[in-house]
């Protein structure tokens, strides 16, 4: 599939302009299409009038969980209304529906409404409460994605027609990079990199001393983000600025540590380029701050990649450790 993906991109005029994930995408609706898939669940890459997957046939079922004003804003922004615009396009053919959590008086829901009620298509807003977790708030746009599956009478056969809040967060506790929890719960990995998607987590976590090790893409509202942690709700003792690469699009660790230290937080001298070395001194620091202090790796899931199988070595370390100490007695 692949090939026949890139041997169409030679073959194109503008040949230039097509981009890799264009090329995977198209490698990845033929294997669905070969493999007579029914029901597929397609990420979009970024916003949706001139995304990829915009390719699917109309008609469909779209789901658009938020507007983050501050996240690619570069690209399809500035504004909140301009993101709004770009994503709900996704949905913009006659007989698709859009469900969607932004608020309906909001600017940016009477945008959507206006596009999708121009281009044929239904907008299905959920009033949901600003104070739900994450989790709740996912399984809430899940269950209307269900039932309107269900009046399509296209919900595939033997799947559950509800989704209860228990089943999710059972699915989350596998997911990478979601919520991760490593050696016990003393870390918490997870790759929310917008200020409402962490302010999501810090809700999440509750209250406690924190060590945080952060890294952000280049592009990410940093000051936002380092506002949320910095909040006299989220417990931070010490945070550590590292960066996930020095090449790519990744912000430099000495530069996040210069903006936090303008935002006031407890940097210290803790700004380590290297990501495993930053969550060395995490760990060390976390364990010698206190005995509940938890450290929390956030910011990027590329960091979360980084961190993942090091986490996962040290609780192996942690078990085999254990077990001897187990046989010795």
């Amino acid at each position: 599939a692949l090939e026949a993906a890139l041997d169409a991109r030679e073959k194109l005029d503008n040949a230039a302009h097509v981009t890799w994930f264009d090329v995977v995408t198209a490698a990845a609706f033929k294997v669905l299409a070969e493999s007579n898939v029914t029901h597929a669940a397609i990420e979009v890459g970024m916003g949706g009038a001139r995304d990829s997957t915009n390719v699917l046939a109309p008609g469909g079922l779209a789901v658009l969980t938020n507007v983050h004003p501050e996240e690619h804003a570069e690209i399809i922004g500035p504004r909140g209304v301009d993101i709004a615009a770009e994503k709900c396009a996704i949905a913009a053919t006659p007989g698709a529906t859009l469900v969607t959590a932004v608020p309906r008086g909001s600017p940016e829901g009477k945008v959507i409404e206006d596009i999708l009620g121009k281009a044929g298509a239904t907008s299905r807003f959920l009033e949901l409460s600003d104070n739900l977790s994450l989790v709740e708030t996912n399984v809430a746009i899940a269950n209307a994605v269900l039932d309107e599956l269900k009046m399509r009478n296209q919900l595939p056969l033997g799947a559950i027609e509800q989704l209860s809040l228990r089943d999710a967060e059972q699915a989350l506790r596998g997911f990478p990079g979601r919520m991760e929890s490593f050696l016990n719960g003393a870390v918490v990995v997870d790759g929310a990199h917008t200020p409402s998607a962490v302010r999501k987590v810090w809700s999440e976590l509750g209250m406690g001393p924190k060590v945080v090790v952060l890294a952000l893409g280049r592009e990410k509202e940093a000051g936002g983000i380092l506002d949320v942690i910095n909040s006299d709700k989220a417990d931070v003792e010490r945070l550590i600025c590292t960066q996930v690469s020095p090449s790519g699009p990744y912000l430099a660790a000495t530069e996040l540590s210069e903006v936090a230290r303008s935002r006031g937080l407890p940097t210290s001298d803790d700004c380590i380029e290297s990501p495993i070395e930053a969550l060395d001194r995490g760990l060390q620091l976390a364990r010698t701050l206190s005995g509940t202090t938890r450290l929390i790796v956030i910011g990027s899931l590329h960091l979360a990649g980084v961190v993942r199988p090091i986490l996962r070595a040290k609780e192996a370390e942690t078990g085999r450790a254990l077990a001897n100490h187990s046989g010795s007695q």
